[in-house]
């Protein structure tokens, strides 16, 4: 288990120092583009869809355990049965093309409010 972890680090900081990191560009913008394949190797699409859909899941996964701690707490509520495979990466791109004059926010204010929208609790 550990070197999953390991391995999962390192691919999230090699997703966030890519060339458009270091120009200063939005974070959520250079993560949209990593969601669609275009970083951090244009060459090979499935390297930054694997990373952004392994940060997503890693995104909800915690939100879910901490929501055990405190359920009354929950933002979003996904299915009991989990998000399947690339649904929450499509989800965040979806959230992205529908709201292009939000993407100024932080990557993880973006998350928040594309998971918000796509699994409201019903409160």
């Amino acid at each position: 288990m550990k070197p999953l972890l390991e391995i999962l680090i390192f691919l999230t900081a090699l997703a966030l120092s890519t060339p458009a990191a270091s120009q200063g560009l939005n974070p959520t913008m250079e993560f949209v583009w990593l969601c669609e394949g275009r970083e951090p190797i244009p060459e090979a699409p499935s390297v930054g869809i694997a990373i952004c859909a392994g940060y997503i899941n890693g995104f909800i996964d915690s939100h879910v355990l901490s929501g055990r701690f405190a359920p009354n707490a929950a933002v979003f509520c996904p299915p009991k049965q989990g998000i399947a495979g690339d649904q929450a990466r499509r989800v965040f791109l979806d959230w992205a093309n529908r709201h292009p004059d939000e993407l100024h926010e932080t990557l993880r204010v973006s998350l928040w409010l594309s998971l918000v929208g796509a699994f409201p609790c019903g409160r």
